[in-house]
């Protein structure tokens, strides 16, 4: 509808292990906005499949297979906030999206209303990632780690393809880094609303 007010969508996407719940999660706390992860959405009903029913070969390829069905489940409770004109902060990897230059023209014309999108690509510098994955220990990662050159070679790490109204592409050396990088993107974007570390 014309005349409504703008709602903020600020995503940070990036391979995994790249910080992005730990950035996410600061900027939705200074901004207190709703907050959706990937992981805390997805991961249970994931492991329960597994549980039950095995993965049926490579951990990397049981994600895949069911990624569909994991993007719906982590877009609608988003989209349905930005309806209800509630900002939202999002976490996700967002592989394939990034690379898809009208994704997010598709996302808002199904809105009905209008939305600001401000993306943020999280790439910590050379060696620092390895670090993080090892660090965050999960059995999601095992494969990977397990083939570590492979895998870059295998990703597209390089800035995002989307039509986001902004688009940040951070290389950092720590998340305090790419926290506050990500805070003078929002200051700037979201003017009036926003100051100092986040107050509204």
């Amino acid at each position: 509808m014309t005349g409504e007010p703008i709602v903020n969508l600020v995503v940070f996407a990036g391979l995994p292990g790249t910080g992005k719940t730990t950035v996410a999660r600061q900027i939705a706390t200074v901004c207190h906005w709703p907050y959706f992860d990937y992981d805390t959405l997805v991961q249970p009903f994931l492991q329960e499949i597994e549980t039950k029913y095995g993965l049926g070969g490579h951990r990397l390829e049981f994600y895949k297979h069911w990624r569909a069905a994991s993007y719906a489940t982590l877009w609608a409770p988003v989209l349905e906030n930005l309806r209800l004109g509630n900002d939202v902060v999002l976490s996700a990897p967002l592989s394939t999206e990034v690379r898809d230059d009208t994704f997010f023209s598709r996302l808002k014309a199904g809105l009905g209303r209008p939305v600001t999108i401000t993306s943020f690509y999280l790439a910590p510098q050379d060696g620092l990632h390895l670090d993080m994955l090892k660090r965050r220990g999960s059995i999601r990662d095992e494969e990977v780690l397990a083939d570590w050159d492979g895998y870059l070679r295998s990703h597209d790490d390089s800035p995002p393809r989307w039509d986001a109204d902004h688009c940040a592409y951070l290389k950092f050396n720590d998340s305090n880094e790419a926290f506050e990088a990500s805070m003078d993107v929002l200051r700037t974007i979201v003017s009036g609303r926003i100051s100092g570390r986040g107050e509204l």
